[in-house]
């Protein structure tokens, strides 16, 4: 990327500058395809909230394949551990946006964790789907919070540390 990318944000370690997200999801699902909760189902409700909520557009791989200038991975990993004798599943989800960071004068941009937040809950096996479901959203509605901040503070003014080496 060239110097006036660099300075306006669209290569940076935080939330301010991201313009698309392309929204993956990994973890353990077989014990949550169980309760009704599916890889794909994640990936679309969560791209529809970010879609909606926070009116970004969704990248497609073929773009961020293209350029990652502005965009923003979702990056959510779910767990969930079903306890069929005491009924009880123990759900996990944490959700991380990731960006290209410059981190040094070479113009070297590596993925990075612009932000993360992790959530745990236990509960009975039948109200699962519907805890996950609260789970993740209450995730979501901390990253949209945080990410409405960042562009509040976008555009101050910004220390350029490889001015010295320039």
């Amino acid at each position: 990327p060239g110097r006036a990318e660099e300075q306006d944000g669209r290569f940076g370690a935080e939330l301010g500058g991201v313009r698309s997200v392309m929204v993956v999801v990994d973890g353990e699902t077989s014990e949550l395809n169980l309760l009704g909760v599916t890889k794909d189902s994640i990936r679309t409700t969560v791209s529809n909230w970010l879609r909606e909520e926070a009116r970004l557009p969704i990248a497609s791989e073929a773009e961020v394949i293209e350029s990652m200038a502005g965009v923003g991975i979702v990056h959510i990993s779910v767990h969930a551990i079903l306890d069929r004798k005491v009924e009880r599943v123990a759900l996990a989800v944490e959700v991380e946006l990731r960006r290209r960071a410059l981190v040094d004068c070479r113009r070297y941009a590596p993925l990075v964790a612009a932000w993360r937040a992790v959530g745990m809950t236990l509960v009975k096996s039948k109200d699962a789907s519907a805890a996950f479901g609260k789970l993740l959203r209450v995730k979501h509605a901390e990253l949209l919070g945080n990410m409405q901040e960042a562009k509040q503070h976008e555009g101050a003014a910004r220390v350029d540390e490889c001015a010295v080496f320039d």
